[in-house]
This record gives C-alpha cells, structure tokens and sequence, in this order.
C-alpha cells in the first residue's frame, strides 16, 4: 500500500487513542488541498493570475527561491501550496514586492 494511507491510518489510530492534533492536521491538510483545486478551476488564468512556481517567479525578483519559500510558510506572501509545490501568480509577487518597496 502506498506511505500515506498508512500515515492516514495512524493519524484516524492516534485519534482514536485521543490524540487528535494529527487528525485535525490531516483535515485541515485535506480541505487546502480541495480548496486549492477549487480556487484554482474558477479563477480565470490570466496572464498576470496565472500560477507559477517559486523557482520561475523568483527568476523576475531580487529574491531567492529558498527566500520566497521561506515568506511562504511564513504567510507573509500570497503563495498557496499545490501538492509539494509553492506557487504564487506575478501579480502576487508584484504587490509584496510593492508593498515592500524592493525593486
């Protein structure tokens, strides 16, 4: 069986044991994921809005990849997360870069 059912059944065992912070990540992991595919089916993919990479938006900024990921995680940028992958469209790069002020 492939590693994340069986990271899925320990997270439903250790809930069922009482510890419910891996289930309650495993939801909320689930309902992103769902809500990325969404988002992503009705926003129209215009030139600007369109979903790229860390590496390739990175490409047009003074910032790094590692530097982009880690504003990411940290929220302070636009990016969502599709599937192991940061992304963020070039208009969302602009307004950080914007409100920033870094050129």
């Amino acid at each position: 069986m492939p590693e994340h059912f069986y990271r899925n059944y320990d997270c439903l065992k250790k809930a069922d044991l009482g510890v419910k912070k891996p289930f309650v990540n495993f939801i909320a992991c689930s309902v992103e994921r769902s809500l990325d595919l969404y988002l992503e089916a009705l926003e129209p993919a215009e030139k600007n809005n369109k979903l790229m990479t860390l590496l390739d938006v990175a490409k047009g900024t003074p910032y790094s990849q590692e530097y982009l990921s880690l504003l990411a995680r940290q929220g302070k940028i636009g990016a969502v997360k599709i599937s192991r992958n940061w992304m963020i469209s070039k208009d969302g790069m602009r307004k950080y870069i914007e409100k920033t002020g870094k050129k």
